[in-house]
């Protein structure tokens, strides 16, 4: 019993987002190993990356002069920097106290960005703010299928009549998983920690669309990577939710 209570604490830590607090520990949890083990020393490395996935988000989503854009899940604010001379308005929201500190700091700059530590699927923030485009980028690559619906349902609240939102998922339709070597990867870690946390999880586009058309979206995948990442479009329509 001692040993459960042990690992559940370990998990339960892990799973906490505010646990990341230095420099160094915040860039690694939001971009792994890709740049070292320093990745502070980078950063113009990260940025110029960084550049290039937000103008493909804005390409997807349209961003122009008049939009209220929310980041949700922004990490640090490498790609909310380059959305926010864009964009009328940047709503940041993240469940990381630390990370958006961090953003806070690396925006300052930009007086049309605003900051909101948030709780799980906790949109109520934005209730009134006139959104009209939203992205997640490399956050419901985390999400099982019931978290996908929970989140989509908040953000379909949220969003203006029109407006339409961005996020990638980890698609399994058509693929041979096995053979997948980011899938044995993970499939390898899971076992040795028995805990989904940090890892990547696949879904079916197919189940997305299901579940968001039966919201009220339409969706449009907009891009596809071999191993499953899939770009995902949803656009609120302006006619009542399907019922079912």
């Amino acid at each position: 019993m001692a040993r459960d209570v042990q690992t559940q604490d370990r998990i339960s830590l892990e799973s906490s987002w505010s646990r990341f607090q230095s420099d160094r520990e915040l860039l690694i949890s939001v971009v792994g190993h890709a740049y070292g083990l320093e990745p502070e020393q980078r950063i113009d490395d990260i940025r110029r990356d960084r550049r290039i996935h937000a103008d493909r988000i804005m390409g997807f989503l349209d961003v122009g002069p008049e939009d209220v854009v929310v980041d949700f899940g922004s990490g640090v604010g490498f790609i909310a920097e380059w959305i926010a001379p864009r964009a009328r308005r940047i709503l940041c929201l993240d469940i990381g106290e630390h990370h958006l500190e961090y953003t806070r700091r690396h925006l300052a700059n930009h007086p049309n960005v605003e900051f909101h530590l948030i709780s799980y699927a906790d949109l109520s923030c934005l209730q009134g703010t006139g959104v009209t485009k939203f992205f997640a980028s490399a956050v419901f690559i985390h999400f099982n299928l019931w978290d996908i619906a929970v989140h989509l349902r908040r953000i379909y609240d949220v969003l203006d009549d029109g407006g339409c939102a961005y996020a990638n998922i980890m698609n399994s339709d058509g693929l041979n998983l096995m053979a997948q070597p980011l899938f044995r990867t993970q499939l390898e870690r899971y076992e040795r920690i028995r805990s989904p946390t940090y890892l990547v999880t696949w879904n079916s586009a197919a189940a997305v669309t299901s579940v968001a058309e039966s919201i009220g979206f339409s969706v449009e995948p907009v891009w596809s990577a071999p191993e499953g990442n899939t770009g995902l479009l949803f656009r609120r329509g302006r006619s009542e939710p399907a019922q079912g």
